[in-house]
């Protein structure tokens, strides 16, 4: 993790969903938050938070679990956009996200940040999944070989 990376994590049990990593020129790395709960030493660029949370040199603390970068999109991801393109996350590269052509996943079309994303509708496609004829007729308590599907 980087300075100014943005985080989630749970400090004490409290998840902190709107948090970035703080790093002193001494390499100290602190959490960032607006958690009142949760005041520690503080850093010496709050980077517009309230409250920092020290973190030791490796990014761990005893009070502190899963603490992650806070993408909104991870590589592989189907987005859509308000206009109904489907693009797929090819790579992501610090705060840029390269982009597959609309509806072609293998090719690159765009590079984007989390916020352009945003600005322009895209939400992440919630894959469906396919169903086998032997799923569903378990699903509905009866034998598949009874199953008829139209078409």
């Amino acid at each position: 993790m980087k300075h100014n990376d943005k985080v989630t994590c749970s400090i004490g049990g409290i998840v902190i969903t709107d948090a970035r990593i703080s790093i002193n020129e001494n390499g100290t790395p602190f959490i960032c938050h607006n958690e009142e709960k949760y005041v520690g030493a503080m850093a010496d660029d709050m980077l517009g938070y309230k409250y920092s949370w020290r973190l030791d040199k490796d990014f761990t603390d005893k009070s502190v679990t899963n603490l992650r970068l806070a993408t909104g999109f991870k590589k592989g991801d189907i987005l859509v956009s308000k206009y109904d393109n489907k693009r797929k996350v090819l790579e992501i590269l610090g705060d840029l996200y390269f982009m597959s052509d609309p509806d072609d996943f293998t090719s690159i079309d765009s590079v984007y940040t989390e916020q352009e994303l945003e600005k322009w509708g895209h939400k992440l496609v919630t894959p469906t999944k396919e169903y086998s004829h032997a799923e569903i007729a378990k699903a509905l308590g009866i034998d598949a070989k009874d199953l008829k599907i139209k078409e």
